[in-house]
């Protein structure tokens, strides 16, 4: 490395500064001590700031204004009223700052969830060793991506990150 140099000040004194140039060459350490401070400035700001994450399930009803249905006759027990229609509902989960959010999700059979990755980083959504039902498996989803399933079966569906087995989730089908 080459000693520092110094430029010598105006001689009129007018916003006189001495100046010190340092060159040389970074070592691979100093680089990689920078790169890794970025990286935890990044990471610790993403976290600071989080904001809530909110699920809502479309679910069919009718309006304020319909009139109340009115009972079956008693004379005729055998026949009911035709169960109700409901269409499928799309739900997301948001993977952000190494969580699912929300954690635990209640759906309907056909229902779809969607799992979007916000994180730095990839994650996966696969089946717990303790599900009864082995039926989630993602793969890697890249930061950016999402990845979707439709649960045609009712059940306890529990799942994990692979790459970060302390990120957990549940879905429970009706």
């Amino acid at each position: 490395m080459t000693p520092p140099s110094s430029v010598p000040a105006p001689e009129d004194g007018a916003n006189s500064r001495n100046v010190i140039v340092v060159s040389g060459r970074i070592s691979p350490r100093a680089l990689a001590l920078c790169g890794l401070v970025l990286f935890a400035l990044g990471f610790w700001s993403g976290r600071e700031t989080r904001d809530s994450e909110t699920v809502v399930i479309a679910q069919a009803s009718a309006p304020a204004s319909a009139p109340l249905a009115t009972p079956l006759p008693s004379i005729a027990p055998a026949i009911s009223a035709p169960a109700e229609q409901r269409s499928p509902s799309r739900v997301t989960t948001t993977i952000r700052l190494m969580k699912f959010a929300p954690e635990k999700i209640d759906l309907h059979v056909g229902d779809t969830i969607e799992w979007q990755n916000k994180d730095l980083t990839p994650h996966t959504v696969t089946s717990a060793p303790e599900s009864e039902k082995h039926e989630l498996d993602s793969g890697p989803i890249n930061a950016g991506a999402v990845w979707e399933h439709r649960f045609e079966t009712a059940g306890t569906f529990p799942y994990f990150c692979t790459f970060h087995p302390e990120m957990k989730g549940v879905v429970e089908v009706k």
